[in-house]
Parts: structure tokens; sequence; C-alpha cells
């Protein structure tokens, strides 16, 4: 009897000091986290909410720069194609966004995507949400059905260019370099009527795609 009163009073001891040194351990972890910067940013959820919050930023950053231009595009030209003063030191770009706005709006809505390129900054945020965990979305396939109407997108708008010649020399390319090589390219192969076919057509499987996903997910 002794002995096992002996032998319970040990356990309970040795259970006690475990559990001390359980909340010791624990104590210290979390302040180690709490003050080491350098460890919570290597963390996998830290990391991914500061990229996410920076994708944000160059979102709002590509949105503003974007509607900027459609206003001070005709006033900024000039100064784009040269790449007169980068650095703005002399304040003669008129984009709320500055000099890099000014090149960012440039280069993607002329050298790339035309208007098409506004598409781009709804997926960054949807990107950013996503890493910062403030919506779960599946980014792949978003990834996909954006990228997918961008493209079609800057095809039709310099279609619609190449139509009607309203537009031509504005300081904004509707469909982008993009589109006109697009455009120019299948019309050499089909001619005007086979490049509306072929938009016509890839914009019903597009439809197609997203409203039987839609079903599917619904039933």
């Amino acid at each position: 009897m002794t002995f096992f009163l002996n032998w319970k009073m040990a356990n309970h001891k040795t259970k006690s000091k475990n559990k001390k040194n359980n909340k010791y351990a624990a104590a210290q972890k979390e302040k180690l986290s709490a003050s080491d910067f350098f460890i919570g940013f290597g963390k996998w959820e830290t990391f991914s909410f500061c990229v996410g919050l920076l994708i944000g930023i160059a979102a709002l950053f590509m949105l503003g720069a974007f509607v900027s231009y459609l206003f001070t595009g005709a006033a900024d030209y000039s100064l784009l194609e040269n790449h007169t003063d980068p650095m703005n030191e002399g304040l003669r770009y008129k984009n709320v966004c500055g000099s890099w706005g000014a090149f960012v709006a440039f280069f993607f809505l002329n050298d790339l995507f035309g208007l098409a390129s506004f598409i781009i900054p709804p997926y960054l945020v949807i990107l950013a949400l996503r890493m910062m965990r403030i919506y779960k979305f599946t980014l792949v396939r978003k990834f996909i059905l954006f990228t997918v109407l961008m493209l079609w997108t800057s095809v039709f708008l310099a279609a619609f260019a190449d139509l009607f010649p309203y537009f031509e020399g504005s300081f904004v390319k509707l469909g982008g370099n993009h589109g006109i090589q697009v455009v120019n390219f299948i019309t050499q192969l089909v001619g005007t009527q086979g490049l509306l076919a072929v938009l016509a057509i890839t914009a019903v499987l597009y439809l197609i795609y997203v409203s039987t996903k839609r079903l599917i997910k619904n039933v």
C-alpha cells in the first residue's frame, strides 16, 4: 500500500513537472513569434498576406493609371512615345499616378491588350484576396476565364477598330498591338467574314463553358 501511494505521488509530480515544462515552452514559443519579425515573416500565412497586400496595391495602381490615361493620354502620348523624362522631374506627366503610371498604362493599353487590359486589375484583386485569405477562389479556373476573356476582347476591339477607323490615330489602341496582330493574321487566312465567324464561335464556346460550369456547380 505504501509503495502504491509513493508511486502515485511520484507520477503526479512527474505529470505536474511535464505540464509546467510544456506551458513554459509554449510561452517561450509565443513570445519568440511575437517579437521576432523574421520568424513571423517566415511563416507562410504572414508571407502570403504580405504578398497579397502588395498585389492588391499594384492592382489599384494599375486601375488608377488606366482610368487616368483615358483622360490624360492625349497630353502624355508624345512624352511616352519618346520615353521623355521617365522620372518626371519636370512634372510634365498629367497621369494621376505620375510618369510610372503613364508608362504602365501606355504599355498595357497600346503595346499589349488595349482596353481589354482593364480585365487585369479585377483578377489581381481576386488573387490578392485569395492570398490574404479573405475569400477563397479557384485561382486556376479564374485565371483561365479572365485570360481567355481578355484575349478575346482584345481581338474583338481590334476588329471593331479595323472595321470602323474612327479611332485611327488615337492615343489608345482599342485592341492593343496583340489584337491588331491577331486580326491581321486571321484576316490574311480567312478574310474579314472569317474573322467575324471565329469571334462569334469562340464567344459562344466561352459562354457555353461558363454556363455549363455554373449548372454543374448548382446541381
